[in-house]
């Protein structure tokens, strides 16, 4: 069966410069006035052609039949739309079980899905071509996203011996060098990739985007201050020439997915993802990526401080109070964060030196609450205060919200707000038809909605 590069007469390993050198030459031996037809046929078989030679995706044979032309080409029109093109492609592979065309994308799409099940597709793809170095590459990455590593290794060495151009086979080869243990070599690879992003598709740097958190952990493990550095500067130039197609905010998407990263990562590298914000900061123009920014750094800062044993537990209520925007009233929060730090009064004040020369603005903030709490007479004065006023904000604004106080400090909860009436509750128990629902039951429910 004839495919698109049939039709023009090239190899399909054509380079981009001679395919179009080749089309030009067949629009002029069959110009659209005379020869319709014919030049329609030219003109989608190099549009075929170009996607396939920038994004390295393969080019199958054109079906005989016209009912399986007409099924591929329906399938082609819900690309967009995976759910669709899967049921329609899942149809083809059903009847037409010879085509690859439906085989190859229920494939890719269950990849996205549920790479176990892509994995065994992939596996029958081979047996049609064992090849077929489009086939390897989403065998390879359907095996690696398995943990199929010992299958995949052979597939990897292969394709990249040919020289592999997809996008996202090679993010795939990343992730298949670093369970390898060789995160210079998984870092190395994306480098290249996120550097030479010129001519690529809005796809394929959608999926460089969504690879940068895995690119910057590569940076961080071998825990060298220039290669972070390096990988900074490789992500910004990145965002500079890809701006124009993924959209004006792709600098703070980036930071969104880099502090999703975050979550992940051990604790010793949040100083370094600290530095890669910083710099996203200093680099972003529009007000909007600035303040996502912003909250994503005060983020970092209070996993950092929880982290961080030389500091009270009740430093990071703190700086959420004192310095982060709360979503509800601050009066609330700062009542709560005061308490909290009451009861850690003699670790919080022995802690100042060391607040004022890595969290200076934290540090200056609490000077009025460090002059309140400076005796333990003050303390004990100021803490009566706060419960008084603290309960009178209960119902209003904290129905959501976390209460620090309580959650680090149980104890302090007063007797109005637990329920330990035995007798009202032995009465309850003995009314109640439904065994399946008890005292226990209750109070997990309770609890868990009413002070979470």
């Amino acid at each position: 069966m004839a495919t698109c590069f049939d039709v023009l007469g090239v190899s399909s390993d054509v380079s981009l410069k001679d395919l179009k050198r080749r089309y030009f030459s067949l629009i002029r031996e069959y110009p659209p006035q005379s020869q319709p037809e014919k030049f329609k046929e030219i003109r989608m078989a190099y549009e075929e052609a170009t996607e396939a030679v920038i994004n390295d995706v393969p080019v199958f044979p054109m079906p005989k039949g016209k009912k399986e032309k007409a099924l591929q080409e329906d399938a082609l029109r819900e690309k967009s739309n995976d759910s669709e093109m899967l049921h329609l492609c899942e149809k083809g592979m059903r009847t037409y079980p010879k085509n690859p065309f439906f085989l190859y994308h229920v494939t890719r799409i269950r990849l996205k899905q549920s790479p176990r099940s892509a994995a065994s597709y992939a596996e029958k793809l081979l047996n049609l071509d064992k090849e077929n170095r489009h086939y390897q590459m989403l065998a390879a990455t359907s095996f690696i996203k398995s943990n199929w590593t010992k299958k995949a290794k052979p597939l990897f060495q292969r394709v990249m011996e040919k020289g592999a151009r997809n996008v996202d086979f090679l993010i795939a080869y990343s992730e298949y060098l670093e369970i390898s243990r060789k995160v210079d070599a998984a870092y190395q690879n994306l480098k290249q990739l996120i550097s030479e992003n010129i001519n690529q598709s809005k796809d394929a740097l959608t999926s460089i985007k969504n690879a940068i958190p895995n690119f910057f952990v590569y940076a961080t493990k071998q825990r060298k201050e220039e290669i972070v550095g390096e990988a900074i500067d490789t992500i910004l130039a990145f965002i500079k020439n890809s701006q124009n197609i993924l959209g004006e905010h792709l600098l703070g998407d980036i930071a969104k997915e880099l502090d999703s990263g975050m979550k992940d990562a051990h604790v010793d590298f949040i100083p370094y993802y600290s530095t890669a914000l910083n710099r996203l900061y200093d680099s972003a123009s529009s007000a909007q990526d600035k303040s996502k920014i912003t909250g994503y750094l005060g983020s970092l800062t209070i996993t950092r401080l929880e982290n961080d044993k030389r500091f009270p537990k009740c430093v990071s209520v703190l700086y959420r109070a004192f310095i982060m925007v709360p979503a509800f009233h601050p009066n609330a929060v700062k009542m709560d964060a005061k308490l909290c730090g009451i009861m850690e009064r003699e670790k919080l004040l022995a802690a100042k030196p060391l607040l004022k020369k890595e969290y200076p603005e934290l540090y200056t903030k609490l000077q009025p609450f460090f002059r309140s709490i400076s005796t333990e007479e003050k303390a004990d004065a100021l803490k009566a205060e706060l419960v008084n006023r603290y309960e009178e904000y209960d119902s209003k604004y904290f129905p959501d919200s976390k209460r620090y106080y309580y959650e680090l400090f149980p104890d302090e909860m007063p007797d109005y707000m637990i329920e330990d009436d035995d007798d009202d509750w032995d009465d309850w128990d003995d009314d109640d038809d439904d065994d399946d629902f008890d005292r226990e039951d209750f109070m997990d429910f309770f609890f868990s909605h009413f002070f979470h």
